[in-house]
């Protein structure tokens, strides 16, 4: 009954503005954040703030009650969020595939 009163997958589009609160920590990598929706958003390291995140950024993030957020991408069930201002493009990761480590396969063990 309480999921009838949250927002479904299909109403999140990105650039959309939210507001959440921190629901848990994945150290290293970024914030839960429950936006009231059906999915628990993710706020990435690099999405904090603009520039570079520092840890009292992180501090400041779990200190306050509510957290003004964007929607960055919907995707595959997943929800990213930022508070950067801007515009919302980010570079694409190259798939790199596999190394391909055959060359080094015959070095000797001593040279590593």
């Amino acid at each position: 009954a309480a999921d009838e009163r949250k927002l479904a997958a299909s109403a999140l589009y990105p650039g959309m503005d939210l507001e959440g609160t921190v629901a848990g920590v994945k150290k290293g990598q970024g914030l839960m954040v429950d936006v009231g929706a059906v999915l628990n958003g993710f706020l990435p390291v690099c999405e904090y703030v603009d520039g570079f995140a520092r840890e009292s950024d992180l501090q400041a993030l779990m200190a306050a009650e509510k957290l003004a957020v964007r929607v960055l991408q919907v995707d595959d069930g997943k929800l990213v969020l930022t508070r950067r201002s801007g515009d919302l493009a980010r570079p694409r990761t190259p798939d790199l595939g596999a190394a391909d480590v055959s060359p080094f396969a015959s070095t000797p063990h001593e040279e590593w």
